[in-house]
């Protein structure tokens, strides 16, 4: 695993991404789609809180054990996959809206995902409390370290397009200062009379 860590106590703090993509080992409770709901920060972990409850009392099967990984690249993001099927769900990291730690259960875990324009809450449970912290500072750690390079990479592009634009203007600026030397030599040389007087 390319991840620091510290399964005991506080994981705030000492989360590093490294080369790879950090995967987990957990249980997936399934899916509550959110109709008529749009993403605010204020009501987020309400409404995740409330996913949870409802998949709780509403699932007759045990959780699913999936694959969870998270990457730190955009269109990438967070991919679970079951081992025994290889049925795969994927969410771009820009699609994934929140994520936090269910208050009366605190080894289950939810993310909220905008999937075209309309929200779900992907449930999930891990085998300690410790490892819930870790894989939701994971992915809030990737999402700010995505974001970053995202930011770098626009701030950069920026900053070539501007210096392109800039040379851009340059060449017809000296081919003019060029084109004005030259002519101005020529008529000197054709036409000594209209050279400027010496004194």
């Amino acid at each position: 695993m390319n991840y620091l860590r510290r399964l005991s106590g506080d994981v705030s703090g000492i989360y590093k991404l490294s080369d790879g993509n950090p995967e987990f080992s957990v249980r997936y409770h399934g899916v509550v789609y959110l109709k008529g709901e749009t993403f605010r920060q204020d009501i987020a972990k309400y409404l995740c809180s409330v996913a949870v409850e409802k998949l709780l009392k509403d699932s007759q099967m045990r959780p699913k054990r999936v694959d969870l990984t998270i990457s730190t690249e955009i269109d990438q993001g967070v991919i679970i996959l079951d081992p025994n099927t290889n049925a795969k769900l994927e969410f771009n990291l820009q699609s994934i809206a929140f994520c936090c730690i269910n208050i009366n259960r605190p080894k289950i875990f939810s993310f909220l995902a905008d999937v075209d324009g309309a929200l779900e809450c992907h449930v999930f449970v891990a085998e300690r409390e410790d490892k819930a912290r870790l894989i939701t500072l994971t992915l809030r750690n990737t999402f700010q370290e995505a974001f970053a390079k995202w930011d770098r990479a626009t701030k950069k592009e920026e900053r070539v397009k501007g210096r392109k634009k800039h040379l851009g203007f340059m060449p017809e600026t000296l081919k003019e200062v060029d084109e004005t030397e030259y002519h101005g030599s020529r008529k000197t040389m054709e036409n000594p009379s209209s050279a400027p007087d010496e004194t």
